[in-house]
């Protein structure tokens, strides 16, 4: 079988494909064209040699130049590509080839890039320009990753530009760019801190609040909590069910007790629901509450003038509790949601009071010493599990101000 003949491109921006054959003759049914827009148009097509396509091609007419008004600085492009990208969406009728989230990104990007590059020449735009670009994007405290994106969307506008004419036919030049670096926050705050965060937390969504608290005392994930369903909250039992998705894809149900205070809470907000049907913390979408409920907690850790965490660091808490607690293997996993040895290399977290008492027991001693000080360490757990079990507010007084034991 005959080999399949290399692609052409023109300095031109024009582009032959081989798409069948060959024939008898030892012709190819080429493609010939070239991009609009992002877009392939076809100009001819038939059965040629690679010769006979090259001269076809070298024939044709350039790009259609601008019509509407020259291009000549770096903003006027951007906006020129960003109104090109609106086109995209959808509307009424028709279903768009770019979403409305796509959309917002590309625009609050550009309206990032617009003061930076103005009065940049398109003519002259290359490499030395998109060094300034990364290098004044970056002192201005950007993150790695947004410094990538900026500099990636600056490359989609320069393509469209040279395609339709708007720019130099020629590709912008490669610079070096920083390596993207995750940016994670993962402090596990003491009980105190967790304490004063609520306490700040807004009045006005008491959704948010219920949904601190789920995590804070089921242990569950920021998507877990958001995605209950009030089907599967029972009230009567006391009991709820989590459908816990790991990080591999597996999907797993579990059905744990509600503490009191929590379920206080609950009731409550069944009191003031009549349909109780759908989400029960999600009034909008699980993706809105989730990012509602980071901010929220970003600001609230602010006024109570604690090191700032994450929901996912009240999982770490919970975890940390449990296994400080000495909770039993299958109890740990089901509350959880992932196993005991992930819980003692990532969860848990070395907190001052468990190496205080670890500690205690080293050093000189004698057995009967050790042996006192290892019961004294265990009534002292025994009583803060004691307290932590109480019920603390009574339910008709579930919508006040909630005050934890200490």
């Amino acid at each position: 079988m005959a080999k399949r003949p290399p692609r052409i491109r023109t300095d031109r921006g024009l582009l032959g494909y081989p798409k069948r054959g060959p024939r008898e003759d030892g012709r190819w049914y080429w493609q010939l064209g070239r991009n609009e827009n992002r877009r392939w148009r076809t100009i001819e097509s038939g059965w040629f040699t690679r010769d006979e396509a090259l001269r076809r091609l070298l024939s044709m007419p350039e790009a259609p130049k601008l019509t509407d008004g020259p291009v000549r600085h770096m903003e006027q492009l951007l906006a020129k590509w960003l109104a090109s990208q609106q086109k995209r969406l959808p509307r009424p009728g028709r279903q768009g080839s770019l979403s409305i989230k796509s959309f917002d990104i590309y625009l609050r990007e550009v309206k990032r890039l617009l003061p930076i590059v103005k009065g940049m020449a398109v003519s002259r735009f290359g490499q030395r320009e998109l060094e300034q670009l990364r290098d004044r994007l970056a002192d201005q405290g950007y993150a790695d990753r947004t410094v990538r994106l900026d500099l990636s969307i600056v490359r989609m506008a320069w393509g469209l530009g040279s395609s339709m004419g708007w720019a130099p036919n020629r590709p912008l030049p490669k610079i070096e760019l920083p390596e993207p670096k995750a940016r994670r926050n993962v402090r596990c705050p003491s009980q105190a801190d967790a304490q004063a965060v609520f306490d700040q937390l807004s009045q006005r969504d008491p959704r948010l609040r219920l949904a601190y608290l789920m995590i804070w005392f089921t242990g569950a994930r920021v998507t877990e909590a958001v995605d209950v369903h009030w089907s599967e909250l029972d009230l009567a039992a006391g009991r709820l069910t989590l459908r816990r998705k790991g990080k591999k894809g597996q999907k797993r149900v579990a059905t744990v007790d509600v503490h009191p205070v929590l379920l206080c809470e609950f009731r409550a907000l069944a009191a003031g629901t009549p349909d109780r049907t759908g989400l029960l913390i999600s009034s909008v979408s699980s993706s809105a509450t989730q990012q509602a409920l980071r901010r929220e907690m970003k600001r609230a850790c602010a006024r109570a003038k604690v090191e700032r965490f994450t929901p996912h660091g009240l999982r770490r808490l919970a975890a940390t509790i449990l296994i400080e607690a000495n909770t039993s293997q299958k109890v740990y996993e089901t509350l959880m949601g992932h196993s005991w040895e992930m819980g003692m290399k990532i969860y848990a977290e070395a907190r001052r009071g468990a190496q205080q008492s670890a500690v205690a027991l080293l050093g000189p001693m004698s057995d009967q010493e050790r042996e006192d000080k290892v019961s004294e360490v265990e009534e002292l757990r025994r009583r803060l599990a004691t307290l932590e079990a109480e019920l603390v507010p009574p339910a008709e007084d579930a919508t006040n101000v909630i005050k934890f034991p200490r």
